[in-house]
């Protein structure tokens, strides 16, 4: 009996504490998630859940393309699925940023019937009605887009979560060059749990040189999720503006036992020490730690890395050196402007 009810608790306990894809995706953690992915798709290619998350990989490797044609065939399987419309709607929106004028508006219907038909599918869904208030924000009235809609959409939002509705205010009072930034403190008082709430009133702080605001929310959002990386990146950003070295090492090395998979803070801290020039040998250490290991897919591309480092470069009169990494971000991302434009001026 004791053995059985060891191994009932063992099993539990693993049960209780698995990720799943979709939680390692929200915390950002694409190269674990692709494993358990790729993995489920394998052996279910025809499960609709399978399918979503392989196009979910998809679009985040830039295949928008496979990312659709896999979400049309979860949506053949299963017409209410829910999240292959969401998805194929995301999908659709980032094919119509890149297309011409002409394809964007052929193509603004379906995608505005894949948003609406989201939140008719699932009416509690933030995120459903955040996209749509996107759509009636930005999209031109000819295709159906209404500033009066896009409120409509910030009050659903608000009535599923006032935290959230604060937010969604603020992005379309940033939208209309209105402003937003109490809204941002409302959200995080509305609901103190709400991670994208701290991550948001953290940022207005920092940007507002508030180092003692931000601080402190910065280890609110490291106490809310350790695996995330938003709040050690909010850390490094205030002190590296205020010269706190010790704090600095010690919360990067916080960051990197409890998320090994990702040196996101370990970028941000070179990208403010390339910014501010206070210490150059200690931001090239930091950014040449990042070019180490993969980032994650949807993480800092090396380019930018590159391009930092040319920065530091400049600022320690190393202008050979500097070239050289303005060189390789450009080789690396041809479109990258800032590093052309940076290599230009020195050649």
């Amino acid at each position: 009996m004791r053995t059985r009810v060891l191994v009932l608790l063992i099993l539990l306990s693993v049960t209780v504490f698995a990720e799943t894809p979709d939680e390692l995706i929200k915390a950002g953690h694409w190269k674990r998630a692709r494993v358990m992915i790729e993995t489920a798709y394998a052996q279910n290619p025809k499960d609709v859940k399978p399918i979503v998350w392989m196009a979910q990989l998809k679009r985040v490797l830039g295949d928008l393309d496979g990312a659709q044609k896999l979400l049309e065939q979860a949506i053949a399987i299963d017409p209410n699925s829910f999240e292959a419309h969401f998805h194929l709607a995301d999908v659709m929106g980032d094919q119509l940023s890149k297309a011409s004028v002409l394809k964007q508006m052929s193509g603004a219907g379906k995608l505005r019937h894949e948003i609406e038909l989201s939140v008719q599918l699932k009416p509690s869904d933030i995120d459903a009605h955040w996209g749509l208030m996107q759509y009636y924000m930005q999209a031109p009235g000819i295709a159906g887009g209404s500033k009066d809609k896009a409120r409509e959409q910030v009050a659903a939002i608000s009535k599923i979560s006032p935290s959230w509705g604060f937010l969604a205010q603020a992005e379309f009072n940033n939208h209309e060059k209105q402003p937003a930034a109490d809204l941002y403190k409302q959200a995080y008082d509305a609901d103190p749990k709400n991670y994208n709430a701290v991550l948001a009133y953290a940022n207005l702080a920092l940007s507002q040189k508030n180092w003692d605001l931000g601080e402190r929310l910065g280890r609110e959002m490291i106490q809310l999720d350790r695996g995330r990386s938003q709040g050690y990146s909010a850390l490094a950003f205030a002190y590296v503006s205020q010269k706190k070295w010790n704090d600095l090492d010690a919360i990067l090395a916080d960051a990197e036992k409890n998320i090994p998979d990702s040196r996101a803070p370990f970028f941000n801290a070179g990208r403010a020490l390339a910014d501010t020039g206070f210490d150059n040998a200690r931001g090239e250490r930091y950014l040449r730690y990042y070019l180490q290991q993969e980032p994650e897919l949807n993480g800092t591309k090396f380019s930018r890395v590159h391009w930092r480092l040319g920065q530091i470069m400049e600022k320690s009169s190393r202008k050979a050196d500097a070239i050289a990494e303005y060189q390789t971000a450009v080789r690396l991302e041809p479109g990258f402007e800032p590093a052309q434009k940076d290599l230009k001026r020195l050649k």
